[in-house]
């Protein structure tokens, strides 16, 4: 990929939340991991498609926490999140910003968030990392890029405008309040954020034998 496109800059990042349909009897990361280990084979989880950041997260928190659950991916996460809050399925790695009022309204309830810190929309609820799985992290994000040989000049200008809107204070107030967080960094932090990802997520993808079909 980046062969063909330059990185110019990351515009935001945003955690999943895992959310459970109210009738899970559990309000904790670690009441959901002992009902699920009860009820083992006999609960599923959506995601909002196969080879999706949902998905990929879940099947290393089934791997690290020792769950069993069916995998049913949807079309996207509006599906996804009807179908939970209908009962069909019991948990998901919601986006947050999806699912961020569906959350405050008690329609489905929400353990534990996979940011490397708590999310600033949700500041009380714990994440996967710091509640016994170290180092667990997963982000939704999306950013900028260019096509190849595009001039360095060009690179800069975009990089600094974009940096510039998202650092605008009721720019970032509004991102904030949906449930995601402002990046706006450089190219080189991009590109070296990028080739982490691949990384992380080519080999966990091999490993699990995962497919996008």
């Amino acid at each position: 990929m980046l062969e063909d496109l330059v990185p110019v800059t990351q515009i935001i990042r945003g955690a999943n939340a895992l959310v459970l349909h109210p009738t899970v009897p559990a309000n904790t990361l670690a009441e959901f991991i002992a009902y699920a280990k009860q009820k083992r084979g006999e609960l599923s989880y959506a995601s909002s498609g196969n080879g999706s950041a949902q998905h990929l997260a879940m099947e290393i928190f089934k791997e690290r926490a020792g769950l069993e659950m069916t995998h049913v991916p949807y079309r996207g996460g509006g599906p996804a999140l009807v179908d939970l809050m209908a009962g069909h399925v019991q948990c998901y790695f919601a986006f947050i910003p999806s699912a961020i009022q569906h959350i405050r309204e008690g329609r489905i309830k929400a353990v534990a968030t996979t940011g490397s810190h708590r999310a600033p929309a949700f500041p009380a609820l714990p994440t996967i990392a710091e509640s016994g799985f170290e180092g667990f992290e997963s982000y939704d994000w999306n950013g900028i890029f260019a096509p190849a040989r595009t001039p360095e000049p060009m690179i800069s200008a975009l990089q600094a405008a974009v940096a510039g809107a998202i650092a605008v204070p009721e720019v970032r107030t509004r991102i904030l309040d949906i449930g995601i967080e402002p990046v706006g960094s450089t190219a080189e932090e991009f590109r070296a954020f990028v080739q982490r990802e691949i990384a992380t997520w080519s080999g966990v993808v091999q490993r699990l034998g995962i497919t996008a079909d």
